[in-house]
């Protein structure tokens, strides 16, 4: 634990696997606000005499929680850089609350372009300017209704969501059904999962940014989507490492 706010879930000589709340960058920030390589490089500071160091290999955006990997070395960085660039070395689960009653499992496929100056990521034809290919898979794991602030078979997942859901039932923003959703990412663009799932008629709970019904909604935190397991090889030796924040 680090200042109560960034839990370690495995670390040795070469990398670290930690959990980012929701709220803190995931790579080193030029505001005053702690981020999550900062985070990291004063749990290392401790024992040793020089500045540590930490490098992301992938990111998380801002309000998204979950697990994610550091490197402690640059040899550790480029092996892991690789294993993200080569698809199905790394695999990355989320798991989100969305609006109303989603079923079913299958692919999601749309085009997206990045506007940089809004930093909003917009759906579009696959000829526009800008276009990239996001794909990604989904499984509907429960419906409830949002009163209920909780599930019945999968308690285990809706917990990652307690305080979220809780937060925004007392500022009664949640009504009507809520369907918890696994999704497993085939290509990495900008707020993709926010983006596609809006496309699909189930705009992630919370999203003040994509869900017209939380766009008033100032107060704090409260975006129901997390990073909730990660595979992969460790870089230096080579086994098959997993986590998730189911089994804490």
């Amino acid at each position: 634990m680090i200042k109560n706010k960034v839990r370690i879930l495995y670390e040795d000589e070469e990398i670290i696997v930690a959990v980012k709340p929701a709220g803190m960058d995931s790579q080193e920030s030029r505001g005053m606000s702690l981020d999550m390589v900062n985070a990291l490089k004063n749990h290392l500071a401790s024992n040793k005499a020089k500045t540590p160091y930490i490098a992301p290999v992938h990111r998380l955006d801002r309000p998204v929680k979950g697990i994610m990997i550091y490197a402690k070395t640059k040899e550790a960085a480029s092996a892991l850089s690789a294993q993200i660039a080569k698809a199905g070395h790394m695999d990355k689960e989320y798991l989100v609350v969305v609006s109303g009653r989603f079923e079913g499992a299958g692919v999601l496929e749309n085009y997206l372009r990045f506007d940089r100056k809004n930093n909003i990521s917009l759906i579009c034809g696959p000829k526009d300017a800008g276009a990239q290919s996001a794909k990604l898979e989904y499984e509907a794991v429960e419906c409830i209704d949002g009163e209920a602030v909780g599930g019945k078979e999968h308690r285990k997942e809706w917990q990652l969501f307690e305080q979220e859901l809780k937060k925004l039932k007392t500022e009664d923003c949640l009504k009507g059904e809520v369907t918890l959703v696994r999704i497993k990412l085939l290509t990495g663009r900008h707020h993709q999962i926010r983006l596609q799932l809006l496309a699909a008629g189930h705009p992630v709970i919370g999203d003040t940014k994509y869900n017209a019904e939380f766009a008033a909604y100032n107060k704090g935190y409260a975006l129901c989507l997390c990073a909730s397991a990660l595979s992969f090889e460790h870089p230096l030796a080579k086994k098959k490492m997993s986590f998730t924040l189911m089994e804490e």
